[in-house]
């Protein structure tokens, strides 16, 4: 066998010329459905496809629609990427105005296996950082932390502040032998 080219719309249009490519667009009688297949094939040993959408214009964009909803899935140990390693432009995943549940690893989780879920987890070369901002002050706005028997730790942090306001706990509270659990409520960032 050998290499075979297939060509679907490609043609140098130039500057002056639009170019419009439909695949599968048609008007469904109610009841039918339209099922568009894109290298679905089955590969052989080390075969595999590549599938390329859109380009790296300035201008492009890549728009996909669902209405009953977007499955991006891989194979069992597939990677999926968002965002390229150079990108300054900004990501958004639930822009929604109105009510709207976002979930982030909310699998139900397999006896015995673990789910790792990494937020600005990375490793910053020299002066790089990461600056990570959970929810907002606005009205009701809250951010509700729970934990199982490992806890939560924030060991790692050159300190954890809880603003106090005006009041500030009596020097007695908090330091008795036994006790379950300490907090240090901080007025200052030093």
């Amino acid at each position: 066998y050998t290499t075979l080219l297939r060509s679907i719309g490609n043609y140098n249009s130039g500057r002056s010329v639009n170019q419009a490519i439909n695949i599968g667009r048609a008007e469904l009688a109610d009841g039918k459905n339209n099922e568009i297949c894109i290298a679905c094939s089955t590969g052989f040993g080390t075969a595999y496809t590549d599938i390329y959408i859109g380009n790296l214009d300035t201008n492009a964009q890549v728009i996909i629609n669902g209405g009953a909803g977007i499955d991006l899935s891989a194979y069992t140990t597939g990677i999926i990427t968002i965002g390229s390693t150079t990108g300054t432009g900004t990501i958004s995943l639930g822009r929604s105005t109105a009510t709207n549940t976002i979930s982030v690893g909310s699998a139900n989780t397999a006896t015995g296996n673990t789910q790792t879920i990494n937020i600005g987890a990375g490793t910053p070369a020299g002066t790089g950082k990461a600056t990570v901002t959970i929810g907002n002050t606005n009205a009701a706005s809250g951010i509700v932390l729970k934990a199982g028997t490992a806890g939560i730790d924030a060991n790692s942090s050159a300190y954890f502040r809880i603003p106090s306001g005006t009041t500030d706990p009596a020097a007695g509270d908090c330091n008795e032998a036994g006790e379950a659990g300490k907090i240090y409520i901080d007025t200052d960032a030093g």
